[in-house]
């Protein structure tokens, strides 16, 4: 029996936590001691009633204060993202190697796997065991110096990109000298591990050109307890998916338009108010708050999302081209990749012309080009992905024991 630490540090929403709660619970019932090390304990009521409720020991890990630096214009990179959210201050980076190394202290890990934890990887570098980082391209960055920028039409140049290298690289060694750890000279050292795995494609990867021995997997398959079937009528209706925040300020204008349009439609929309799912249901229009099983997602025409990874790679995998509405800087990275890539196009988000919405939702629904590039995309990996995400990894950690 090993013992093995899965941590998540970083980020938001279910992604993270699912994928980790699947390859711990995994690892469980093979036998193994799994301890979790968790960010925000929160989102575990998606699937326990309480922490203690799950096959494997769970931790509350440091996490960092919801108090973003205030920066002259928006991160460009993943080295001011993590200046943004705290690590221009060496104490508070300090603070934070304390007390992972006091967690490290008592579980005497055999094999540690990361997703977005780079404080985490900083306190276990001189633990001696197999370090594993699982995660998607945009919370692992590829190696070079300085970080490559999200968006490659950006204005920021590369001395703007070193100076900001190099102040992050400056605090860090500040709080690593202070907790007797050795300091890094390039900030992608941060997320140095034994074994790199992306849970993605190279298609959706922004810096796919820049990787060097990460490997791609594909997704982890999510288990579908609790979600909805993707179900639609017997018509010849084209058939739409979407999976859209109601936060998005032209939502409304969006719903009206598919409301007109000959199609099917199937929208998720999380904690959509009442009053907006009595007005917009309609016969070929379901409006539901719960998520639906994307294992069918293969026999839509057309996905529509804000330009989340896993939506969007479940998507492409199934053959299924999209239409992306990027509503923060990570969407809008992966995004100009899938469209480089030709798995999708984009409806920027402050568009409120129906005419302009209804045309962009028609044009991914008529793009045979779009259509043969996803069905290509989905078949190559359908072979390349023979084995599943979760079961690759489950066994590769068990190699390294």
């Amino acid at each position: 029996m090993a013992r093995i630490v899965l941590i998540w540090e970083m980020g938001a929403d279910l992604g993270h936590i699912t994928r980790m709660n699947m390859l711990a619970s995994n690892l469980s019932i093979r036998g193994h001691k799994v301890t979790a090390i968790f960010s925000d304990l929160s989102y575990l009521t998606q699937f326990y009633p309480g922490p203690n409720s799950a096959s494997y020991q769970i931790l509350q890990g440091p996490c960092w204060p919801d108090r973003r630096l205030r920066l002259s214009r928006s991160p460009a990179n993943l080295s001011e993202v993590l200046l943004s959210v705290g690590f221009y201050q060496p104490q508070t980076i300090a603070d934070k190697l304390v007390q992972w190394q006091a967690l490290f202290s008592q579980l005497q890990a055999d094999v540690i796997i990361y997703d977005y934890a780079p404080t985490a990887l900083l306190a276990t570098r001189k633990i001696s065991c197999h370090k594993i980082n699982l995660s998607d391209p945009f919370s692992n960055p590829p190696v070079c110096s300085p970080l490559p920028l999200f968006d490659r039409h950006a204005k920021v140049s590369e001395t703007n990109l070193a100076i900001s290298e190099s102040k992050l690289v400056s605090c860090i060694n500040q709080a690593a000298h202070k907790t007797g750890l050795t300091g890094i000279q390039y900030a992608h050292e941060l997320f140095a591990a034994d074994t790199t795995f992306l849970l993605s494609i190279p298609e959706l990867d922004p810096f796919a050109h820049l990787r060097r021995s990460e490997k791609y997997i594909g997704p982890f398959t999510n288990p579908q307890t609790g979600k909805l079937p993707l179900a639609w009528n017997n018509t010849t209706k084209k058939k739409v998916f979407a999976y859209l925040k109601p936060t998005w300020p032209s939502l409304e204008v969006f719903l009206d338009v598919a409301s007109q349009l000959p199609i099917q439609g199937r929208f998720f929309i999380p904690n959509a108010p009442d009053t907006l799912l009595s007005r917009h249901q309609k016969a070929d229009i379901e409006i539901v708050t719960t998520p639906y099983d994307l294992s069918s997602v293969r026999d839509c025409d057309l996905a529509v999302c804000h330009g989340g990874h896993s939506t969007l790679l479940q998507s492409s995998l199934g053959g299924v081209p999209t239409l992306l509405i990027p509503l923060q800087q990570e969407q809008q990275c992966i995004a100009l990749k899938a469209v480089d890539s030709a798995l999708a196009l984009t409806l920027g988000s402050d568009i409120t012309s129906p005419e302009v919405i209804g045309s962009c939702i028609n044009n991914v629904l008529l793009s045979e080009h779009l259509r043969q590039k996803t069905k290509s995309c989905a078949q190559q990996y359908q072979q390349q992905f023979a084995k599943p995400a979760l079961e690759f990894v489950t066994e590769y950690v068990e190699s390294v024991l």
